[in-house]
């Protein structure tokens, strides 16, 4: 029960009894008077509880809240944040921001409705727009204990569980957002709800989105994300109904376990980059924490082979320029990761949050793709010792490599995030995994302030969808002959890598990591190409590499078929200006003077090297637009059965 700021007087017999004062914020539940087992117990389940991974009696009496937090959590929490905040300051900006959120939605005459993308398939927005407010509100309300974000809360409750549905059997992550929405909703208000509105939440995670569950399989970050709010759902509401709930949990534990091993091992790097890190790796840890919290265990899932390094791999996907490596699907611009805050509290190691603390200063952290799950941070960070001293605690590795779907191997040099902090990322994988390009062999590099070598990221879903499906073919279809590869953004033309013969990458073609380079002054990874480029050429070994942190070399070794000469094209996506010159390519900054050189060189010297540079679009209707950016490289060709090494450098100085 909550009592703060409150003056209890019992009476009994005649005699006063003493007066309790507690904090200076109150959580008031304006229906606690009645008792929380006289609310529960209306609806209560009476079934003997399922046996199971868990014990699942202690959610029985276990009460509310206990999704991440319980009400001694947010006791804790403001008294840290109120009390301690001069000694706790970086906690306080994180609640604040919290606070200042759930202002704007108590102000905001924005409404949610039933409305679907402009592909017609998803509510996802408005699903993501009820967890945004319904969270921070609630979180807001239980900090303070003003009606106003509590009516706001219960209102936007209300709205969703009118829906007609939650969209669960066209796109199951829209219910998946609506059910941790719902979920929070109900379980941090419960007591201050009313009958009505709980009523109707139960109805709606049951019908909704429990009920919806079965039959479905889903991976990748899609496993993390419905089961994240699946759970949510049945820990929230098991009381009410033990059986789906119980058998829920379970079949959460098994399928997750699977799509976590696919997802991390066996080093930690996200199969599917950093944008879906982002989104599978925080309901990861949400459900993770909400296990944790009431049962004190997460059945292993923690303890997955790769997961408690995946957290050093996002921060080596933080380029210099304010640029992750964004290969896959996934958006350029670097945003702030909330799953680091867990991991940063597991390890209760501060240093996690160092490309946090960086956005946060340079106001881009509310910019966040998951913004919607603010709220999470300081219910979180609460457990971290010595936050204020972030920034006094740089990684000290200036490498890092992950094996797996996707191998990546990347290099930051000295981690100022100024023009001497050299940033290389290198990947590896095939374009048949979830969300994949034609991106193998790629390269993104940073140096001096400027992104030289570019990804241009994804393009976003709903008019292309749109766009193929009128044309007969499909987004998600990833034959070779697909018609998704005829996107120009996810072809191996618009990406740092080769291209032979004006031909397609293998899809089931994996380049794999041979070496990694980490001596003499060199950092960088050694790379087989060949089963990406296995109809085009014998065989294909790509080297990249930074020498003495200052020269950038990519070294090609590449023999072509027998009975076939490879052209080959030799690609760099840049959003620098570039000029073809006499015996190189000059690159020049758009935002500064810096200039860089790109020049190669053959081990035939017979061969000719013909500098040039492409256009940076497609030919297709759907393709967008892609301002500023030009492919930079040259072509050479092979002659059939001659091996030979192409040596690319990028330098400052021209040979």
């Amino acid at each position: 029960m909550h009592y703060h700021n409150r003056i209890l007087i019992t009476l009994l017999s005649g005699l006063s009894f003493l007066v309790l004062l507690t904090a200076s914020f109150p959580c008031i539940g304006k229906n606690e008077a009645k008792g929380k087992s006289n609310l529960r117990d209306e609806a209560d389940d009476k079934a003997d509880d399922p046996s199971g991974t868990f014990d699942y009696s202690k959610l029985d009496t276990m009460g509310h809240p206990r999704l991440i937090m319980t009400d001694a959590d947010f006791t804790n929490l403001r008294t840290k944040v109120t009390n301690d905040r001069f000694s706790n300051k970086t906690l306080y900006k994180m609640h604040k921001m919290v606070m200042d959120l759930a202002d704007t939605y108590v102000n905001s005459t924005e409404t949610i409705s039933y409305t679907f993308d402009a592909a017609g398939k998803r509510i996802l927005g408005q699903s993501r727009l009820a967890l945004s407010r319904i969270f921070a509100c609630s979180y807001a309300y239980r900090m303070t204990g003003s009606a106003k974000y509590l009516n706001k809360a219960e209102s936007d409750m209300q709205t969703v569980c009118d829906f007609q549905d939650w969209n669960a059997s066209r796109h199951f992550l829209d219910a998946a957002e609506m059910s941790l929405a719902v979920a929070i909703g109900y379980d941090w208000l419960y007591y201050d709800l009313s009958y009505e509105t709980r009523l109707k939440a139960h109805r709606a995670m049951v019908d909704y989105a429990l009920g919806q569950a079965p039959g479905h399989t889903w991976d990748g970050n899609w496993n993390q994300v419905c089961y994240g709010g699946l759970v949510a759902d049945a820990l929230a509401l098991y009381e009410k109904d033990k059986v789906i709930c119980a058998k829920t949990i379970e079949t959460a534990l098994k399928a997750n376990a699977v799509a976590m091993e696919d997802a991390y091992s066996p080093d930690g790097n996200y199969s599917q980059g950093y944008m879906y890190w982002g989104y599978g790796t925080t309901y990861e840890v949400i459900m993770l924490t909400m296990l944790q919290k009431i049962f004190g265990s997460t059945n292993g899932l923690a303890d997955t082979e790769g997961f408690k390094k995946t957290g050093e791999y996002i921060l080596f996907m933080a380029g210099t320029t304010g640029k992750c490596f964004p290969y896959s699907d996934c958006s350029v611009g670097e945003y702030a990761k909330y799953a680091m805050w867990w991991f940063a509290a597991q390890e209760n190691d501060p240093s996690m949050l160092v490309n946090e603390m960086r956005l946060y200063n340079d106001d881009k952290y509310t910019d966040a793709e998951e913004v919607r799950l603010l709220p999470m941070i300081p219910c979180i960070a609460m457990n971290i010792d010595n936050l204020d001293d972030i920034t006094s605690n740089p990684p000290k590795s200036h490498i890092w490599s992950g094996n797996g779907e996707t191998p990546v191997v990347l290099v930051h040099t000295d981690w100022t995030f100024s023009d001497t902090d050299k940033y290389l990322g290198i990947k590896g994988g095939k374009a048949a995994s979830g969300h994949g390009h034609m991106d193998a062999g790629s390269f993104v590099y940073d140096a001096y302030g400027v992104r030289w070598s570019e990804d241009l990221g994804m393009q976003s879903y709903a008019a292309l969808e749109n766009a193929l499906s009128k044309a007969g073919g499909s987004l998600w279809d990833k034959k070779q002959n697909s018609m998704r590869w005829q996107v120009y953004r996810l072809n191996n033309l618009a990406h740092s890598t080769l291209t032979v013969n004006d031909s397609d990458h293998r899809i089931d073609g994996k380049a794999t990591i041979e070496k990694v380079i980490d001596e003499d002054g060199e950092l960088g990874a050694k790379l087989d190409m060949t089963p990406v480029l296995s109809d085009q050429l014998a065989s294909a070994e790509r080297t990249v590499k930074l020498v003495d942190e200052t020269d950038l070399f990519v070294i090609d070794r590449l023999t072509a078929l027998r009975d076939k000469d490879a052209n080959v094209q030799w690609r760099m996506m840049t959003g620098t200006t570039v000029t073809v010159e006499d015996g190189d390519i000059k690159l020049t900054s758009y935002s500064s003077d810096k200039t860089m050189y790109l020049t190669a060189t053959s081990s035939d010297p017979s061969l000719s090297i013909t500098y040039t540079s492409w256009a940076a679009k497609g030919s297709k209707s759907w393709d967008i637009s892609n301002s500023g950016k030009t492919v930079a490289g040259y072509t050479v060709t092979i002659p059939a059965g001659t091996e030979v090494t192409l040596t690319t450098k990028l330098s400052i100085t021209r040979q």
